[in-house]
């Protein structure tokens, strides 16, 4: 399904709402022989978006009223208390049957259909099925509904459960029934849990700094770090300075004045600076964190191989209708008539008998379809502005009545609700709501005529799906069509067998995306478009992660660094909204693209304001230091926020609650009711930007403070805690994406959080002590006493015990200057023999070197291994196919795939609609291939018609039906299905998850 936000115009964005077409395979027979018994369990989860399988409003109320409040969502258990104070539920009615309590239904809806829900296992059963491996039950499950004394349990069932059904334990449910929320969903809580194992034993071997940091050694007094708060103590931070003298000729005031080191003037003209008195770096320091990250590095090898396998079960487990059909995106523009596609790719299918399932034509007539929801949109405004008309395709009769409202509109008094409408008409009218009655009269005219207009015309063919009835089938299409690119690019025939050309043309096939994670309003794209515009939203993302690193240095210079890392946390939740609204921009064909687009983008900003402009921003006198601004202190003010404050705000839910508690008991309508029980959006790239920027902030200032590594595993555990929560009690299904978002992470981010690390500590271990204060190479100084003078005028006196000189600045460099750009980080590079500034022991210097090529070779590894395959298979492609059969075959045929969902355009308005607008002709189509049911419609496909934009009309004008007899149409995409003949119309039902 899509969903349609607008895009500040006449657009629409499609967002795959929470679909996801999956069966179980051999893996888990049980489960399957279960399902199959059990007619309609493994139903899509689509069916838990708003409405699906909504049966009977009195069973509701029933089910509200009589269950028992343990089976109940801690938010209906407070409801239930809130409901008996005044003023909580003013549209308040009787409980009687025709007069049903609508909130009651609402909170009734959530907890049945919003929801999931599993079935009760039979605590009487001997074996461990029911109490180790949960069964999801379908929403809406009608037997919650009957109240008895007892709960039966018969062989109906599925083995060892009851027939009644509870919600998912949010704490004890296990780890590997996650997996039934999608497998993306349990691939994300599985990444959480290794990530919060490496850094566990990151932190373990990083012990001897945390106890050496603490230590007088290092401090060079007892008790250095007596003062700091708990999470700081064990780190670099030196609170030991003392004053020496600086030498003539390397104390330039300008220079140190922009560098921002601390120093005095006697009144002989006598400069002293403010050194760090703490230990140098020693060598084992440095190794024990090297070991650190190689500890980091095994484990997250060990998680990259065994979440392979896991992903590689999960999806043999999961049988998807993406494992049926192949997806071609160069079809010849007029290749309407899906009856051509069956004839051609039934040469791949095992069986004439076992052959072609289903061909779905899609054509790009984005703009058509944008207009007839734009139509629905306007009219549901105007039905707002005359909620007592009825004859709404009679122009003259629409116009007099709108005039007549209008003068009424113009009329009423100032009032505090009118100017709330006036001041928000101008952010709303772009998305088409908050116009007056005239305005939407004129839209609706101007719509009604493109409507017209675009229907007549005839849309090339942009993508066919076809889909087999078997496995192998798909399989022997994908090995046999495919080509090169080159040959595909060039349509070069002569280098490709004549029995795999259609129509002249070579095509270019894969596997889709499933049926929900296709983006029908964004077919008419190539990839030269997309990349455009991915570039173009690229570069605002750059601007927002500059304009965030200005605010926050702004906020720690002014305030605090604890408050600075609250504002980083806000920005971390607030700049991604705004980034996907920027992804309204960006056109994808497949949901899988737009997820990786969105996680990349969402990762930059977050890892870059969360750890690399706070140090880029903070002067390196300021990295170890105990004041306020400084950077330890600052990044542990963002984790501590990260641990509490980012888990609390989202258990709390805020505005999921403002609508479940003030919203629901003052609407009107069972729709206006029902979408406020529609549950929180989650986004699981989104999600998993969180996990790879604590992963990365712990990593990467581990060197200064090996405590944020077991912070950064508090913040991933109680996130993993409080998100299964949200999972269970709070959030609504995500598009069905598969592992490819879990993929993408543990290639590419999860690595380079360790190599980024690496190099970070390469230029941490060579910087020390952060003070920029170089050992004079010759000359002494007398110790003593001296008045120096401060910034206002006044003067203090200061002890000087050092009988060194010492260097800072000289009118071109200052010591410990080594630019990121020092690249390798070694002390050749950052300390040349030919400066006047040397800082580096003997073991620092050793030290360094180690790190420094320790971290060009991980850059080298982690490219070799990150974009090596890739690259090699995209080179390959050009010339050859390079098609893998991706796991075994189940061979279990898609007619016996329960709850398996076809390829039909759909599209989800997210303007307060409960059901998505279907985007083709169903005549024909098994209506259980849709995904989801209408209560108030029959069981047939005649009773979709009303949410079929196939059949919208364009108000004010005639519409003549001049689609082709034969049910093949070039305006609108063509959907048709071949059943096999010899399963009977009951098994079939059974079959297709029919209760």
């Amino acid at each position: 399904m899509i969903e349609i936000m607008a895009d500040g115009g006449d657009g629409f964005e499609a967002v795959p709402t929470g679909t996801s077409s999956q069966a179980s395979s051999p893996r888990r027979a049980r489960d399957r022989s279960n399902r199959l018994k059990f007619k309609g369990v493994s139903r899509s989860p689509m069916a838990r978006s708003a409405a699906q399988s909504f049966q009977d409003l009195e069973l509701y109320q029933k089910a509200a009223t009589q269950e028992n409040s343990s089976d109940r969502s801690y938010g209906h258990r407070v409801a239930g208390f809130l409901e008996k104070i005044p003023g909580y539920y003013p549209n308040n009615t009787k409980h009687k049957y025709d007069d049903p309590n609508l909130l009651q239904i609402g909170w009734s809806f959530y907890d049945h259909i919003t929801l999931a829900r599993h079935f009760k296992p039979d605590p009487n059963n001997e074996s461990d099925d029911g109490k180790n491996q949960l069964v999801r039950s379908e929403p809406g499950n009608p037997e919650d509904y009957h109240f008895g004394d007892s709960e039966d349990y018969n062989s109906s069932n599925p083995e060892g459960f009851y027939c009644k059904t509870q919600l998912y334990s949010w704490w004890k449910t296990r780890g590997s029934s996650l997996d039934d929320f999608g497998i993306g969903v349990g691939l994300y809580f599985n990444s959480m849990k290794f990530m919060a194992m490496a850094l566990l034993l990151s932190y373990l071997a990083s012990l001897p700094n945390v106890f050496y940091y603490y230590s007088e050694e290092y401090g060079g007094t007892e008790n250095h770090q007596e003062d700091l708060v708990f999470f700081l103590k064990g780190s670099a931070i030196c609170s030991n300075t003392i004053w020496v003298a600086c030498e003539e000729g390397f104390c330039d005031v300008a220079n140190m004045q922009k560098k921002n080191v601390n120093f005095r003037t006697s009144e002989n003209g006598q400069i002293f600076v403010e050194k760090n008195n703490c230990n140098d770096v020693t060598l084992q320091t440095g190794l024990v964190n090297l070991g650190a990250f190689l500890v980091g590095a095994l484990v997250i090898i060990i998680f990259t191989w065994y979440q392979s396998k896991r992903q590689t079960v999960a999806d043999e487990d999961k049988i998807t209708a993406s494992d049926y059909s192949i997806w071609v995106s160069n079809p010849p523009p007029d290749a309407y008539d899906p009856a051509e596609w069956r004839e051609f790719f039934e040469q791949y299918a095992e069986s004439r008998e076992r052959g072609i399932a289903g061909v779905t034509v899609l054509v790009s007539n984005e703009l058509f379809l944008k207009q007839l929801l734009i139509q629905r949109l306007l009219r549901k405004e105007l039905g707002k502005w005359l909620p007592d008309f009825e004859n709404f395709h009679d122009e003259k009769a629409v116009l007099a009545a709108c005039k007549e409202r209008q003068i009424e509109v113009d009329s009423e008094s100032i009032s505090l609700r009118r100017l709330i409408w006036l001041a928000a008409r101008p952010f709303a009218k772009p998305f088409k709501r908050l116009c007056s009655p005239m305005e939407v009269y004129e839209k609706i005219l101007e719509t009604s005529k493109m409507i017209v207009d675009l229907k007549a015309k005839n849309y090339p063919v942009a993508n066919v799906i076809v889909t087999f009835e078997t496995e192998k089938g798909q399989r022997n299409a994908l090995s046999s069509l495919s080509t090169g690119k080159l040959n595909v690019r060039s349509n070069n025939l002569d280098n490709t067998d004549p029995s795999v050309q259609f129509k002249g043309s070579v095509l270019d096939i894969m596997e889709p995306s499933e049926p929900s994670a296709i983006r029908y309003l964004d077919l008419n794209t190539n990839a030269l478009k997309t990349f455009i515009q991915s570039m173009t939203t690229f570069a605002i993302t750059i601007g927002l992660v500059i304009g965030g690193g200005f605010l926050v240095d702004w906020t720690r210079n002014g305030t605090s660094a604890f408050i600075a890392g609250l504002l980083t946390s806000a920005l971390n939740m607030l700049v991604p909204v705004i980034i996907k609204l920027l992804m309204f921009i960006e056109k994808h064909q497949h949901e899988d693209d737009r997820q990786k687009s969105l996680y990349l983008k969402v990762t930059l900003f977050r890892w870059v304001n969360t750890a690399i402009t706070v140090k880029f921003a903070t002067p390196l006198t300021h990295l170890i230091g105990v004041d306020k601004t400084d950077l330890i202190g600052a990044i542990n003010g963002i984790l501590i926020s990260e641990i509490f404050f980012v888990p609390l705000l989202g258990m709390l839910d805020i505005m999921g609650n403002i609508s479940k508690h003030y919203f629901a008991p003052r609407a009107k309508t069972l729709q206006q009711m029902l979408l406020c029980f529609k549950g929180t959006a989650y986004n699981i790239a989104e999600k998993y930007t969180d996990v790879t920027k604590i992963v990365f902030l712990s990593y990467y200032y581990c060197a200064l403070n090996p405590n944020f590594l077991v912070m950064g595993c508090a913040a991933l555990l109680l996130r993993y805690c409080t998100d299964k929560f949200c999972l269970m009690r709070t959030w609504y299904s995500a598009p069905y994406i598969g592992g490819s978002v879990a993929q993408f992470s543990r290639t590419y981010f999860f690595p380079f959080a360790i190599v980024a690390g690496i190099a970070s500590s390469a230029f941490d271990w060579a910087l020390f002590n952060f003070d920029r204060v170089c050992k004079s190479l010759d000359g002494t100084f007398t110790p003593g006493s001296f008045l120096v003078m401060l910034g206002d005028d006044t003067d203090m006196n200061i002890t000087v015990n050092d009988n060194n000189l010492y260097r800072v600045c000289d009118a071109e460099n200052c010591c410990q200057e080594a630019p990121w750009w020092s690249w390798p980080p070694v002390p050749d590079r950052l300390q040349p023999k030919s400066t006047n500034f040397e800082w580096m022991s003997t073991e620092q210097e050793d030290l360094t070197r180690i790190f420094g090529w320790t971290s060009c070779a991980a850059i080298v590894i982690f490219i070799l291994l990150a974009f090596s395959r890739n690259l090699v298979r995209l080179t390959c492609s050009l010339f050859k196919g390079t098609y893998k059969p991706d796991g075994a075959d189940q061979k279990i045929d898609l007619c016996n795939a329960p709850g398996m969902e076809g390829y039909i355009p759909q599209i989800r308005i997210g303007f307060g609609a409960v059901f998505p607008a279907i985007a083709c002709d169903l005549t024909g189509v098994d209506v259980n291939l849709i995904g989801w049911n209408d209560p108030q419609t029959e069981f047939s496909s005649t009773g979709y018609n009303i949410h079929n934009l196939f059949h919208e009309m364009p108000m004010f004008h005639e519409d003549e039906d001049d689609n082709d007899d034969d049910g093949v149409y070039k305006n609108f995409s063509t959907v048709k299905f071949w059943m096999k003949d010899d399963i009977s119309n009951d098994t079939l039902d059974e079959n297709r998850g029919l209760a």
